[in-house]
C-alpha cells in the first residue's frame, strides 16, 4: 500500500500557475476582441441581446457606458468563466484549441458548445472533425453573417494548428 502525503504548494508554484492562467486569458482576449469590436455604450446585437464592450452580455442595462479600461478589466475577469468549462469538457486540448473553443464559448455560450457535438469528437481524438464542426455555427437569428463565418474559419484554423 502506498503512503498518501500532503504536498505543500509553494508560493512560486502558485505564482507560476496564476501566470500560466493569465497568459492563456491574455491570448484568448487577443484572439476574441477583434471579432467582437469594442463598444463603450450598450447596444442590441443582431439577435437582440443587450451587449457592451467586447461582447459582454451579463448584467448589461440600457444606457450603460463603460471606458476602454473597464471593458478590458471586465473581459479579463469573465474569460476564465468560459475557459474553465472548456477545459472541463475537453481536458486534453492544445493551447490553440483552448483559445479557439473559448472564443466559440464566449460568442455562442458554454451551453451551445456543450451541445455542439464538438466535445465528444475532440475527446475521442477526432481533431479534424471537431475543429471542422466549428464551421456549422455561422448563423445568428437564422441568418448567415459574413463576420461570423470569418470568425468560425479563424477558430477552425487555430484549432488545427499544433
Amino acid at each position: 500500500m502506498s503512503e498518501v502525503r500532503n504536498v505543500a504548494i509553494t508560493p512560486l508554484q502558485k505564482k507560476t500557475a496564476a501566470g500560466a492562467t493569465a497568459g492563456i486569458v491574455t491570448a484568448i482576449i487577443a484572439f476574441t476582441a477583434p471579432f467582437e469590436g469594442e463598444s463603450h455604450v450598450a447596444y442590441r446585437d443582431p439577435v437582440g441581446v443587450l451587449t457592451i464592450c467586447d461582447g459582454e452580455t451579463q448584467g448589461v442595462h440600457v444606457g450603460q457606458h463603460m471606458t476602454h479600461q473597464q471593458c478590458m478589466a471586465a473581459m479579463a475577469k469573465r474569460v476564465p468563466q468560459y475557459l474553465g468549462p472548456v477545459d472541463r469538457m475537453m481536458p486534453s486540448l492544445t493551447t490553440n484549441q483552448r483559445i479557439a473553443f473559448t472564443d466559440f464559448a464566449w460568442n455562442e455560450g458554454v451551453g451551445r458548445l456543450e451541445h455542439s457535438g464538438i466535445p465528444p469528437l475532440m475527446n475521442h481524438g477526432q481533431i479534424r472533425a471537431g475543429c471542422d464542426r466549428l464551421l456549422k455555427f455561422d448563423t445568428a437569428g437564422g441568418h448567415v453573417y459574413p463576420g461570423l463565418s470569418k470568425r468560425r474559419k479563424a477558430e477552425r484554423e487555430l484549432c488545427l494548428k499544433f
